[in-house]
């Protein structure tokens, strides 16, 4: 399909509407073992975009968010422990046993299941990780080196395994010697308060646009300003040369930016294979 980065059978369907223009993509690059790695600021698109190459290339999603909600409930809920009183050696210890795994279920969702308090039972928390008690622990509890570090070697190994597409707001640390193609989505800061007002009502919750630009703020600074898992800001971005597709989705449909994927994709020397 490509031959020294040109694609060829790619390029008559410029003209047909964007759908069928995804389906044809997607039929050419599935078979591929992908390893594609989205990074960017909460509410930039990489949920929805994850959701359309799982879709169109058949591929398992490793969702970081899932994943640090999941330690979070992990230490706090089934463990019992106040984590700022624990120093980084005892928080390693009490994580040795942690292990995560996604699993699709019938109703279409993908279900989070963890180590119960016994260990040698498993418990599926999907639907407790969005109480918003877990919300709000889980950003003091994310920035801990053995959190980062448990979470990092289990992205790896999803990584390694192939036809997977893991996103997360500091992907490019974790996956770009890995990832067949790392990408960073950003949108304008309006754009970002707008979408976080449509989750949180999604969420039976109610913020008014300052509440919303306080929450995108601040969400911003302290993942540019982490010391390890830094999300790079876009202009960093840019300067990195660590991304091979930046897309700013503030103006773009889910189907268009899925589509700039699909292409970049297409034209990559993975795809030849």
């Amino acid at each position: 399909m490509s031959t020294g980065g040109e694609t060829l059978s790619v390029l008559p369907i410029k003209d047909l509407p964007i759908k069928d223009q995804i389906s044809i993509l997607g039929e050419e690059l599935r078979n591929y073992p992908w390893k594609i790695a989205i990074d960017g600021p909460a509410a930039s698109g990489k949920g929805t975009l994850v959701t359309g190459l799982t879709g169109v290339l058949k591929l398992e999603s490793c969702p970081s968010g899932d994943m640090y909600r999941a330690v979070t409930y992990y230490l706090t809920e089934i463990l019992k422990l106040d984590t700022a009183t624990l120093d980084d050696h005892a928080l390693a210890a009490h994580l040795v046993n942690f292990s995560i795994f996604f699993k699709n279920q019938a109703d279409g969702k993908k279900h989070v299941i963890i180590p119960s308090e016994s260990e040698s039972v498993t418990e599926d928390v999907t639907d407790k990780l969005q109480n918003p008690v877990i919300g709000k622990r889980v950003s003091d509890i994310a920035k801990r080196n053995p959190v980062r570090d448990v979470i990092k070697k289990q992205q790896l190994d999803m990584l390694s395994k192939g036809k997977i597409v893991i996103e997360g707001r500091d992907m490019w640390e974790i996956a770009k010697n890995d990832a067949n193609i790392v990408i960073y989505l950003h949108a304008r800061d309006e754009v970002l308060i707008a979408r976080e007002i449509q989750r949180q009502e999604q969420c039976g919750v109610t913020l008014t646009p300052e509440d919303a630009a306080m929450i995108v703020t601040k969400r911003n600074v302290d993942d540019n300003a982490r010391k390890r898992g830094k999300l790079l800001t876009f202009t960093e971005a840019q300067n990195a040369h660590v991304y091979d597709l930046i897309i700013d989705t503030s103006d773009m449909t889910p189907d268009e930016v899925l589509k700039d994927v699909l292409l970049k994709l297409a034209a990559s020397p993975y795809s030849a294979g």
